[in-house]
């Protein structure tokens, strides 16, 4: 019976199976129209989220300016330093790496890599 059943529907299984080859390839290929759709989303999504946030740029700023001005304040400090104590400039050094460094990055990343990477092309 299952025969019969298996030669009575398998030109709606072939036909499932190919629809499914179709939708696969189909999809392995990114056209300039769905490029240009899924630009136009991020975009929007963007443009959201700088809505959304509008409220944090002052505070977001503000933090910005202070770990930046206590990067540089240590930096001075290792080299004003350094000639005096070693020492003193080696546990400066590993205060700004610690504690400063990956804030640093972060700031730097959030305020400059985003407008230098592009979507798309």
């Amino acid at each position: 019976m299952s025969i019969l059943s298996w030669i009575a529907t398998g030109g709606k299984t072939a036909e499932k199976a190919m629809d499914a080859i179709i939708s696969t390839g189909d999809a392995l290929v990114f056209t300039d129209e769905e490029q240009s759709a899924a630009n136009l989303t991020i975009l929007n999504a963007t443009i959201e989220y700088q809505k959304a946030t509008q409220g944090q740029n002052v505070a977001r700023r503000l933090i910005a300016l202070t770990v930046t001005a206590l990067a540089v304040l240590l930096i001075a400090m290792i080299v004003a330093v350094r000639p005096i104590s070693p020492e003193y400039a080696e546990f400066i050094k590993s205060v700004l790496v610690e504690f400063v460094k990956e804030p640093f990055m972060i700031i730097i990343a959030f305020y400059f890599l985003s407008r230098m990477t592009k979507v798309g092309k």
